[in-house]
């Protein structure tokens, strides 16, 4: 009898989803398309459906005032590109579009960076 050792790959891990990003385009409809390109990353993620929601409500108010207000040239719709990142238990959300201009609030504070980012949070 021999003695004889082998070796069996392992198994492939799934690696983590990080980080994702997708661009949109500006037209009322992208707000509901772009509700369920996250849902999808979020379910990859197994993240609580607690925190699905409030990333759900922060994209969609994001991406409508992106569709309604960001500049675009005449005849064209514009867009927005959203990123995600998910990272030890947290989820960041941010909305991104063709505006250089900081958003213009009526009688609050002017933004900070961090108000501008979207939603950071953990489970």
């Amino acid at each position: 009898m021999s003695k004889r050792t082998e070796s069996f790959p392992e198994p492939r891990r799934r690696l983590p989803l990080r980080r994702c990003s997708f661009r949109f385009a500006g037209r009322p409809e992208s707000v509901s398309e772009a509700r369920q390109w996250l849902d999808r990353r979020i379910a990859l993620a197994d993240a609580p459906e607690e925190t699905a929601d409030t990333a759900r409500l922060l994209l969609s108010e994001l991406a409508t005032n992106s569709v309604q207000h960001s500049p675009r040239p005449p005849g064209e719709l514009g867009g927005f590109s959203v990123r995600v990142f998910f990272l030890h238990g947290w989820l960041r959300v941010e909305v991104h579009d063709a505006s250089r201009r900081a958003p213009q609030s009526s009688g609050l504070p002017p933004p900070t960076p961090w108000t501008r980012a979207v939603a950071a949070s953990s489970w």
